[in-house]
């Protein structure tokens, strides 16, 4: 929810606990953390972990193993739809593209060997949106676009430039006032073209995912937890691609303190909006990142973030098997992203495969075309392979 998550975060809590809480995980302050996550989640009793848009139960509920033939046919039938109509392409409408919606696109295509000239021709479209900041930033809504965020990104330009502050660059928002709510497409962005970069060697790819991170990791920590993770996957990946030490460390004091401070003892987060299925799928992804960053290391916070990051996936499992795929949500569908990098990662777990089959069997019933972007991740654990990290060749 761009924009206006922030102020929801922790819409259901008193503002003093919450101002409390929040400045506990600023100082890094451990133990004031523990205690008053012990008050919030008491609290909110019953609604501690239920997420904003409530639970309800979404057929089918099938746990069976999908024909991955059949998931194939389906992914090369909306790359054939998709042909020419990619975010990077779609000039026609008027509207420029997220760089959220490039990212995705461009790293499905690296990820299922399906990059050609087009997935090449999406990172160069992000490479020309690119602030000068380093950030890749949101759209400039059109004049008739009316609704929600577009009405949330005209207040945000209107509030930066009465600050002075250069807001816009080449139809694109590039500041957001410290707030997070650049965060999502920065990262999804970048991380798009360290995928990219992997896959070819384009060192300008790697280079432009460097300046998106500097952004992202000057911006102050903010409460809506799942904002922060972007940049503590992206500097996490780029540690596992450069060993630079400065890059792991942002990352653990981002997951530690900017992402985790809000979960509870049974993995999910204790606030309604980061329990959404979506929100905690992109903060797993994160962690996963990190513990394959720090694996082997003998970092002093790999045993820690390994417990955490099972608990994340086995609340997320849990709710799954006894609620279905997140079916509002199914368009993006990040739980498939969530389980198909937590089995590469740990290898294999019986309640998180079960989980997978539901979103994966959920999507193939209610939407067999087109399929969203994070089935590239599932094919890739379906195939046996993991995601390269820097070039082979």
């Amino acid at each position: 929810m761009l924009l206006a998550a922030v102020s929801v975060a922790h819409a259901d809590l008193a503002p003093a606990l919450r101002r409390q809480f929040f400045a506990a995980a600023e100082r890094h302050d451990d133990g004031e953390l523990t205690r008053l996550r012990g008050e919030i989640v008491a609290a909110l009793g019953k609604q501690a972990g239920v997420p904003e848009t409530g639970l309800r139960k979404h057929a089918p509920i099938d746990t069976a193993p999908p024909s991955l033939a059949h998931v194939c046919d389906c992914w090369t039938n909306t790359l054939r739809d998709l042909a020419g109509r990619y975010p990077w392409q779609n000039e026609k409408s008027g509207r420029r593209p997220r760089p959220r919606a490039i990212g995705r696109w461009v790293r499905a295509l690296y990820l299922t060997d399906a990059a050609d000239k087009t997935a090449c021709a999406g990172a160069e479209a992000l490479l020309a949106i690119q602030g000068t900041n380093g950030v890749f930033g949101f759209p400039v809504p059109a004049p008739g676009e009316k609704d929600r965020l577009a009405v949330s990104a005209r207040r945000l330009v209107s509030v930066l430039e009465k600050r002075g502050e250069t807001a816009i660059e080449n139809g694109y928002i590039v500041q957001d006032g410290g707030t997070g709510e650049l965060n999502f497409d920065n990262g999804e962005a970048a991380m798009a073209l360290l995928t990219a970069y992997a896959a070819s060697g384009n060192t300008a790819w790697l280079e432009a995912a460097r300046r998106a991170a500097e952004w992202g990791l000057h911006q102050p920590l903010v409460p809506n937890w799942n904002y922060n993770c972007f940049h503590a996957w992206l500097a996490a990946r780029l540690y596992r691609i450069t060993g630079e030490t400065p890059y792991r460390e942002a990352s653990v004091a981002l997951l530690r303190y900017g992402v985790l401070a809000g979960q509870m003892d049974d993995g999910n987060w204790f606030d309604a909006h980061n329990a959404s299925t979506q929100y905690r799928a992109v903060m797993i992804r994160a962690c996963l990142e990190l513990h394959l960053a720090l694996k082997g290391s003998g970092h002093p916070y790999t045993a820690e973030l390994e417990q955490r990051t099972r608990r994340a996936c086995d609340a997320l499992a849990r709710q799954t098997l006894e609620w279905g795929f997140d079916a509002p949500k199914a368009w993006e569908a990040l739980p498939v992203d969530a389980f198909s990098l937590a089995l590469m990662a740990f290898g294999p777990d019986p309640l998180w495969e079960r989980a997978l089959n539901v979103e994966i069997n959920g999507l193939l019933a209610r939407h067999p075309r087109p399929l969203p972007e994070s089935v590239a991740t599932y094919l890739l654990y379906r195939s046996g392979k993991r995601e390269p990290v820097v070039p082979t060749k």
